[in-house]
């Protein structure tokens, strides 16, 4: 079987040999989709690449609702279509699923190690508490993306319910998040969640408090002095790190609450019991800030509901290769039906 996931900057193919009960990634190898006009290259490339002969399976972990087989990227001007992929590369069993939902069906296979803990909340073995219990994934990166993870008692297993929650109207929770929505609000009718809790939303922070007038005179040193070999995402976060009380630390520091608030809403939303997973390749980086402790005020900050929120496991997945896993126990799911 090939598994993929396909995000909106990236590419990562690997492969994993046909009846494994656990996930064993094999040739794994990673493309940056703006040096490819489609996905076909890729995969045609990543055929040629590793001599993988004749493959019977491909399933595909995809940014973006799966509709009728089908899939049009939504951080990507590509359109996935399961028919077409098993015609021109002759396999006969091509499966897409969201990513996010490939996110979710990854973490009951995940480790303990796999995950840093924010929050173990009341359970003695924080391992286990996923087991049994509904839990919220979100996966922050090019953009947010949301699912749950439900349990069925009668199949002793998990059930993942894919979603777009990352496309909701953003919520402020505070008098500065305010004044960054309004600013927002006046070049789009639309503040969506991800605009401002994704790659792209750091950023747009950045530039909001760049013009505010708290910090108006503090931009120093200004982005246009650094190093330019990175961009403008990975300068904030690095100059965050190395700059304390600065507008770069700051706006991470936003972004942190931003996106734990986010997580609680959702676990209000399907009362998730098993916690929060928060994934993606942007958590990893920011986890000090993750760990701060307003930070974590602000995925506890839900008014009556504060105290239930303070009992439940909150865990950064660690992973790069969850939705690969995911892809994986999808599509051995699908063979075992067949």
């Amino acid at each position: 079987m090939i598994v993929g996931d396909i995000g909106g900057t990236k590419t990562q193919l690997a492969v994993i040999p046909s009846g494994n009960n656990k996930p064993e990634l094999t040739h794994l190898k990673r493309y940056i989709n703006a040096e490819h006009d489609c996905f076909d290259g890729i995969l045609s490339s990543y055929l040629m690449e590793t001599g993988t002969d004749k493959p019977t399976s491909l399933v595909l972990s995809v940014a973006g609702p799966v509709q009728q087989n089908k899939c049009l990227m939504t951080n990507l001007p590509w359109t996935l279509d399961t028919q077409h992929l098993s015609q021109a590369f002759d396999i006969p069993n091509v499966h897409l699923i969201n990513d996010l939902a490939a996110t979710a069906g990854s973490v009951p296979y995940l480790e303990n190690e796999d995950f840093a803990w924010l929050q173990t909340g009341n359970n003695e073995a924080p391992a286990e508490s996923a087991l049994k219990e509904t839990v919220s994934v979100l996966s922050a990166g090019t953009g947010l993306g949301e699912a749950s993870l439900v349990y069925d008692p009668e199949k002793s297993d998990f059930v993942v319910v894919p979603g777009e929650g990352g496309h909701k109207n953003f919520a402020p929770n505070s008098l500065e998040e305010l004044n960054l929505l309004t600013h927002y609000l006046h070049e789009t009718p639309h503040v969506s969640i991800e605009m401002l809790v994704s790659g792209d939303g750091l950023g747009r922070i950045y530039r909001y408090l760049e013009n505010s007038p708290d910090w108006r005179d503090a931009v120093v040193p200004s982005l246009s002095d650094a190093d330019q070999s990175k961009n403008q995402n990975e300068l904030i976060t690095q100059l965050a790190f190395e700059l304390p009380d600065s507008i770069y630390e700051h706006t991470v520091s936003l972004f942190a609450r931003m996106l734990l608030s986010e997580a609680s809403n959702l676990a209000l939303q399907t009362y998730s019991n098993g916690g929060v997973v928060i994934a993606g390749g942007i958590p990893p980086k920011l986890l000090p800030f993750l760990e701060k402790r307003d930070s974590l005020a602000a995925f506890i900050n839900k008014g009556r509901f504060s105290q239930w929120l303070s009992t439940i496991p909150v865990r950064v997945c660690l992973n790069t290769h969850a939705p690969l896993i995911g892809a994986w126990a999808y599509g051995k799911g699908q063979q075992a039906s067949d």
